[in-house]
């Protein structure tokens, strides 16, 4: 586990990056400790992403079932940088696979935490189911540009590639979601 400030200095880094600073990165704990402990960043976003479940179901008929979801969290944090150390080794960017995945699993902290209160608003039935999902689609929007900005300016990668990296994060998430409905189903 992280001391409190490190969590602190990395919490601060991502933001900065969420601001389109790069010097954010510099707040990151970048060595192979660093790496390690940043996956602290799964227990940290964990109740935040519950509660966005909670949310979600509520307005939704279906049923919740916490295994599949609680599973597929938990395997993401494990499959992603898996995946992405097999991509970033075949696309010569293996030697900035730990500092992207530190700022990755970081920003999600934060990334998550913007998601709530948008899903609290989207599905609390305060505003019109239209304006609902518009809003939802400009948060993911968002969320999707700031993971972009996370991978170029960790990867040192050109546009085109740090757009690659998230779609290719995007659709592997979408499986994983998938799959694991698939065997709870």
């Amino acid at each position: 586990m992280p001391a409190w400030t490190e969590i602190s200095s990395s919490l601060y880094g991502v933001w900065r990056l969420a601001r389109r600073d790069p010097g954010g990165m510099n707040y990151l704990n970048l060595s192979v400790d660093g790496f390690w402990r940043s996956f602290f960043a799964a227990v940290l976003a964990a109740p935040t992403y519950l509660l966005i479940l909670l949310v979600q179901r509520a307005s939704s008929e279906k049923e919740m079932t916490w295994l599949p979801e609680l599973f597929s969290y938990a395997l993401g944090w494990i499959i992603w940088p898996l995946v992405a150390l097999g991509v970033l080794r075949l696309m010569g960017l293996g030697n900035n696979f730990i500092p992207y995945i530190i700022a990755y699993n970081w920003a999600n902290v934060l990334h998550i935490n913007f998601l709530l209160p948008i899903a609290i608003v989207a599905h609390g039935g305060v505003m019109p189911d239209g304006i609902a999902v518009l809003l939802s689609l400009i948060a993911t929007l968002a969320v999707l540009i700031y993971m972009w900005w996370v991978a170029k300016v960790a990867l040192g990668a050109t546009t085109a590639i740090a757009i690659g990296i998230v779609v290719l994060d995007v659709l592997m998430g979408f499986m994983l979601s998938r799959g694991t409905e698939a065997l709870f189903a």
